[in-house]
């Protein structure tokens, strides 16, 4: 299964959990797999391959360089206010109900966490 049929299965399974999302559009400057503009959380599907998974991706010289990239655009987007969720492919593959239910659950909290912050303004 390619990365891009297990961010189509997770879609599949979010819309399940009742998790409302955007399709893949740029947020400064990076093409998250999902979007959940309403609270700010932005969701990246990690190809086993391509982002060399520790488990089964290909073991290669670059993988810190990689990772170095990734996490300095997560923390761009944290910086701005975004909540970032990571997620291998692997996870989409083994268990799609359980990978979406545990992003469906940080959508949740961002969601709650919002709504107590209005209320105390």
């Amino acid at each position: 299964m390619s990365a891009m049929t297990a961010e189509k299965l997770l879609r599949a399974n979010l819309w399940e959990f009742g998790v409302r999302f955007r399709p893949p559009e740029r947020v400064r400057n990076y093409m998250p797999s999902f979007v959940v503009a309403s609270c700010k959380v932005a969701g990246c599907v990690d190809g086993c391959a391509e982002s060399h998974c520790p488990w089964h991706g290909p073991k290669r010289k670059s993988t810190p360089t990689l990772w170095k990239k990734l996490n300095d655009r997560d923390a761009k987007l944290r910086k701005a206010g975004w909540t970032v969720v990571r997620i291998w492919q692997h996870e989409i593959e083994n268990t799609p109900r359980m990978a979406a239910g545990r992003i469906a659950m940080i959508v949740r909290t961002v969601k709650e966490m919002l709504e107590r912050a209005k209320k105390k303004t």
